[in-house]
C-alpha cells in the first residue's frame, strides 16, 4: 500500500486527509483507491490485492468468504469477471446517483452496530456506497454471487435484505 495506486506513505503528497474523507470519498474524476489508507475494514488483505492490485475478482470472493466478512446484498448482473473500475463505476452511477449518491458518501456514514452481519438494509447498503466510492464495487457483487448466494443457508437467513 505504500506505492501507486494508493501511496499511503503520502510520497506524493496527494493523499488527502482523513478529516477531508469523512464528507465525501470519492473523487470528482471517480472512484478513490487512497482511501482504502484509512480503511479498517477487515476486508482490505483480501480486496486490495485480489481485486485491486490482481484485477481477480474470483479470488476476492473466495478469500472474502474465507475471511466471513460482511454481507453485501448486491446482485448486479451486470458485472462480470472482466468488469473495470470505470465500469463499475457506472453502475454505481445509474444504482446510486447524485445528488447523495455514492459520489458524495464519507466515512462520518459507517453505521453503528454489528460488523459481522447486517439486520437493516439502509446500513447495507450504506456499505454498497463505500464499495462504490472506494473502488471495489464490483468486487463485492462476485464476492457476494460466488459465496452468499449460493449457500442456501444465507439465503434463508438474509432473504429479508434482498433488494425487491
Amino acid at each position: 500500500m505504500c506505492e501507486e495506486p494508493f501511496d499511503c506513505l503520502n510520497a506524493t503528497g496527494t493523499l488527502e486527509s482523513l478529516e477531508d474523507l469523512q464528507h465525501g470519498i470519492a473523487k470528482p474524476s471517480g472512484t478513490n483507491l487512497q482511501s482504502w489508507c484509512y480503511s479498517e475494514a477487515r476486508s482490505i488483505e483480501a480486496v486490495v490485492p485480489h481485486c485491486l492490485l490482481r484485477h481477480d475478482p474470483l479470488a476476492t470472493a473466495k478469500a472474502l468468504f474465507a475471511k466471513s466478512v460482511e454481507l453485501h446484498p448486491l446482485d448486479d448482473i451486470d458485472v462480470t469477471l472482466n468488469t473495470t473500475i470505470p465500469e463499475a463505476e457506472a453502475m454505481c452511477d445509474a444504482r446510486y446517483p447524485e445528488p447523495n449518491g455514492w459520489r458524495s458518501v464519507g466515512f462520518s456514514a459507517i453505521p453503528a452496530g454489528p460488523k459481522d452481519h447486517f439486520t437493516r438494509v439502509e446500513d447495507a447498503e450504506k456499505y454498497v456506497l463505500f464499495a462504490c466510492a472506494m473502488g471495489n464495487y464490483h468486487g463485492d457483487v462476485i464476492y457476494c454471487r460466488e459465496s452468499y448466494c449460493h449457500n442456501q443457508y444465507y439465503k434463508e437467513k438474509f432473504q429479508h435484505l434482498a433488494p425487491k
